[in-house]
């Protein structure tokens, strides 16, 4: 293709690497006027205005304000066919490419119908472990679940492998068009996870019944913002039917896109037996998860240091990856001057599921949480938790009985939280048990594919 890029700033330095040697680039559009007509790489830079005067096939939007390009683009006469964000013409390089992973241990079983799950890039994250989890609650029901994403962590993958899910890497997957998504004909029902992957389910429905299923914060939307004005046009198609993993989720993809109203579908998790043992008398607090701002393990050091003379008797557990933004720094620098705060950094599951025999309490002090899978797994182990009252598990919670809550951010509140259980830890046990029901009547693998099996039946029958 002959291509032209908008925007010759730090996007552009980072993602040129990324141009395809089989496409040319026969010039650059910069809103900079001191800019034009001086060149970048050998190549001229226009006016945008003097579009018109190139002989392209698309335009590539390189720029942390493709947005606003792109309206500046269609306002001078631009087909809005021929303009890319550059996430978009990266994928489109590897468009037809799919790789198969076949299961490690797959069963020879006669399933009762296919289904796929479409989720985003494969990780560590709430939204990938939703996406196993409704492919594992599937196969109980006999359904064949095959996970299609576009692209992940090769040991994540591995993983998924192990327990019996084929795995489908397609890397246009989030932007692929009708024509490319031919194959997921063979598929009985298709589930498509997580906002990022609206517009691969917008797609789909053009020709099937599709349900999307979203988990995302409000930052998502933020991120996402380049594409929600085609999303809105096109996501109240019949054939396309939205569900949210909490009502907090609902609240904030109504606040952006328009719809009358949209189901809820909370997640399940298998039950993983966790074996007791003798501890000694370190009474241990954990926070589980991405070390980041959103999550807020700042909120959880400062609660810690307002524990005073009860915190030489407990040990504090940070579990998960730094992303070394604010809070990660912050975090880290506190663990270093105390020695009663460990960073265990990022474990695979089979490990951080080897530490709830270590655990008290886990504390969930997120500023924006949906459903954290970290919460439900405390609860499935019979644990209690100390929960942001703004997180959506919080609804599932009774004071006292089955859990505790603190105002959002307030790490006053949290310390005193913390500061209850080391002196009620008689309570406990009694709690943890109640915790473990609400695990029971909501998150458990049979209901959670019982109420799969719902939604799919209704999208067939409708």
């Amino acid at each position: 293709m002959r291509i032209v890029v908008f925007g010759t700033g730090q996007i552009y330095r980072e993602m040129k690497k990324y141009l395809s040697k089989h496409d040319a680039v026969v010039g650059f559009l910069d809103n900079n006027r001191l800019l034009w007509e001086t060149q970048i790489d050998n190549i001229t830079i226009f006016n945008p205005e003097d579009i018109s005067r190139l002989n392209y096939d698309k335009i590539v939007l390189m720029s942390v304000h493709a947005l606003e390009m792109r309206k500046q683009l269609l306002k001078l006469g631009c087909d809005k066919n021929d303009i890319l964000h550059y996430l978009e013409y990266i994928d489109l390089q590897s468009c037809g490419e799919l790789h198969f992973l076949f299961p490690t241990n797959k069963k020879d079983v006669d399933y009762k119908k296919r289904s796929l799950i479409i989720t985003t890039v494969l990780g560590y994250d709430g939204g990938s472990i939703a996406a196993i989890y409704a492919a594992l609650a599937l196969q109980k029901k006999g359904y064949d679940a095959v996970i299609a994403a576009p692209e992940g962590n090769a040991i994540f993958i591995d993983e998924i492998r192990k327990r019996g899910i084929s795995v489908i890497l397609y890397k246009n997957l989030t932007y692929a068009k009708e024509r490319e998504l031919f194959r997921v004909n063979i598929f009985d029902d298709v589930l498509v996870n997580t906002f990022q992957m609206s517009s691969c389910a917008i797609e789909l429905a053009k020709r099937r019944k599709v349900i999307l299923w979203i988990h995302e914060p409000r930052i998502c939307y933020q991120w996402m913002e380049y594409w929600v004005e085609e999303i809105q046009k096109n996501i109240t198609q019949k054939n396309l039917k939205v569900y949210a993993v909490c009502s907090i989720a609902r609240e904030n993809f109504l606040e952006k896109i328009s719809m009358k109203s949209i189901g809820i579908l909370p997640y399940g998790i298998p039950d993983e037996p966790v074996k007791e043992e003798y501890r000694g008398n370190q009474f241990t607090f954990a926070m589980v998860g991405l070390i980041s701002d959103r999550k807020g393990q700042d909120i959880f050091g400062r609660a810690i240091e307002k524990m005073k003379e009860k915190k030489e008797t407990c040990t504090f557990l940070v579990i998960g990856k730094n992303s070394q933004d604010t809070c990660g720094k912050i975090i880290e620098e506190q663990a270093k001057k105390d020695s009663k705060m460990q960073l265990l950094g990022e474990l695979p599951h089979e490990e951080v599921m080897k530490y709830w025999c270590d655990i008290d309490v886990l504390v969930v002090a997120s500023r924006e949480d949906m459903l954290p899978i970290v919460a439900t797994e405390a609860m499935m182990s019979g644990k209690v938790c100390i929960l942001s009252e703004i997180i959506g598990t919080a609804e599932y919670i009774q004071e006292g009985y089955s859990g505790l809550t603190f105002a959002a951010e307030n790490s006053d509140e949290l310390a005193e939280k913390m500061i209850w259980c080391v002196e009620h830890k008689s309570m406990l046990k009694r709690m943890g048990e109640s915790s473990r029901k609400v695990y029971d009547k909501y998150f458990s693998m049979e209901v959670f594919g019982d109420r799969l099996e719902a939604v799919l039946s209704e999208e067939e029958s409708a």
